[in-house]
């Protein structure tokens, strides 16, 4: 069990021939989780911008409440 801390948002640029996933973000993301408190993130939804170049990844910060 547990309950929603937040909404974080990440979005990552990734330069190359490779296009940005969403494990390229996690980082970002569990920072962002971490300075809210959160003992984790769930990614929610994900999409691709500037002709697939970046990604932006928006997850629900989670606390634990067991």
């Amino acid at each position: 069990p547990y309950r929603t801390v937040a909404f974080v948002s990440a979005k990552k640029y990734k330069p190359g021939f490779s296009d940005p996933t969403i494990s390229d973000a996690i980082p970002e993301m569990q920072a962002a989780g971490r300075g809210v408190g959160a003992d984790a993130v769930i990614v929610r939804s994900h999409t691709a911008q500037d002709g697939r170049r970046i990604i932006v990844v928006e997850c629900e910060a989670i606390k634990y409440t067991d």
